[in-house]
């Protein structure tokens, strides 16, 4: 009986042992444990291997990255198993390893696949995000002018339009009972489509590239980079004549981004590439007030911006700091070595959420900026909305958009709802 046993466990463990070859590196088939891939491949018997090489592709036929090389420790063999730790949430990715011989030559083995089908990618590669919170439909806005729809209830792209020029920061406003699209655009007008079917129905020159419009009582208040005199980065123009109302004069360097503060018709705050300038106009559109102030010591991000829902703060940068509209730096989220990616404030502002570069979303109390809860993702957060009932959206690339110390623009996103 002990032979019989001893026999057994003899074949049991000569199974588990990977063949070999001399001309080829069979992988065999992938083990899921968890969120990881483990991988295992036949050994290459040539007195001439140097490494092996663990490579993933994140689509079919796509790119290839290196996950990991394999050396020889004196007086042993190379190892001929992997565990991918860090796998990306895309619906296909392919595996190989790649026995590199010392003459340069290399053995490839076969290519495993692994598909997750329940995962849709949505391809674009925006600067901004909206959310149609009533119809539950986003729009991706990319610089190259295209936008595109995409409908939460169906798991799909249901249009997209192309408008041949560089866009900046849209909005969205009912004229006449039409709902409506304003995008600004560089060749120095403002396009005006349908919000639901993305069909163009008008447009209004403004002069100049124009980055930013925020609609508002059949008002459009457009931020154009306009850097000569006389500076007119803020032109407030009638929906309805399409003429000019009013319009600043501060300069402001870079691309502004101009945000309507919550709970006011015709304030707006404008954000720039180092400082924050704060506009009053009055119910017809005509400037009564503005002022500027400069934050050198603290960073600003246009891209990076949340505006609290009733208190006159907002968040902005990475780095996650709070100001006051109109008493400048307030304080900033205890972050570590996080880099924040998107916030979002609950209407009641009892709580931050904050996505970061390292896959969660971090949650702080308001009233002393305490973290809460830390809330796992499976992509990278890039924008944050409120979902009625069905708790957060998280729209999340699969490649990171921020680090302390670099944005950039993220591609390739998946729909995540989280609780």
């Amino acid at each position: 009986m002990l032979l019989l046993t001893l026999f057994a466990c003899q074949k049991e463990d000569d199974a588990d042992e990977p063949k070999s070859y001399s001309d080829k590196i069979v992988l065999q088939d992938l083990v899921l444990a968890g969120d990881s891939i483990k991988l295992t491949w036949s050994k290459l018997e040539d007195a001439t291997l140097k490494e092996y090489r663990v490579v993933r592709r994140e689509e079919t036929n796509g790119p290839e990255s290196i996950l990991n090389r394999f050396y020889p420790p004196s007086g042993s063999s190379l190892a001929t198993g992997f565990t991918d730790d860090a796998v990306p949430y895309v619906p296909t990715l392919e595996y190989q390893v790649v026995g590199v011989l010392t003459s340069g030559q290399t053995v490839t083995s076969n290519i495993v696949t692994h598909k997750r089908p329940e995962i849709k990618i949505i391809n674009a590669v925006p600067f901004d995000v909206q959310f149609d919170s009533q119809r539950r439909v986003l729009y991706f806005f990319e610089n190259d002018g295209k936008i595109s729809q995409y409908d939460l209830a169906k798991s799909q792209v249901t249009k997209s339009i192309k408008t041949d020029a560089t866009i900046g920061y849209c909005d969205f406003a009912t004229y006449n009972g039409t709902p409506e699209l304003y995008v600004p655009r560089n060749d120095g007008w403002i396009f005006i489509y349908n919000a639901e079917t993305l069909d163009k129905i008008d447009q209004l020159n403004v002069g100049s590239p124009a980055t930013c419009v925020v609609a508002n009582h059949d008002l459009l208040f457009v931020a154009a980079n306009n850097s000569s005199w006389p500076y007119r980065p803020v032109q407030v123009y009638s929906r309805a004549s399409k003429t000019l109302v009013s319009q600043s004069t501060y300069y402001t360097s870079g691309n502004p981004r101009l945000k309507r503060i919550p709970n006011t018709d015709t304030e707006l705050l404008s954000i720039g590439s180092s400082n924050q300038q704060y506009y009053s106009f009055s119910p017809k559109g005509d400037l009564l007030n503005q002022s500027q102030g400069y934050y050198s010591n603290y960073p600003l991000d246009a891209n990076i911006l949340e505006l609290f829902p009733s208190s006159r703060k907002y968040l902005s940068s990475s780095s996650g700091v709070i100001y006051s509209i109109s008493q400048g730096y307030e304080a900033s989220l205890p972050k570590g070595n996080l880099a924040y990616t998107s916030f979002l404030i609950d209407a009641a502002e009892r709580y931050i959420y904050a996505g970061t570069s390292t896959k969660s979303v971090e949650v702080y109390t308001n009233n002393n900026y305490v973290q809460t809860r830390s809330i796992k993702t499976k992509a990278y957060p890039y924008r944050l909305f409120q979902d009625g009932s069905n708790g957060l959206l998280c729209i999340s690339s699969t490649t990171p958009s921020a680090s302390i110390y670099y944005y950039n623009t993220p591609s390739k996103f998946v729909i995540e709802q989280l609780r």
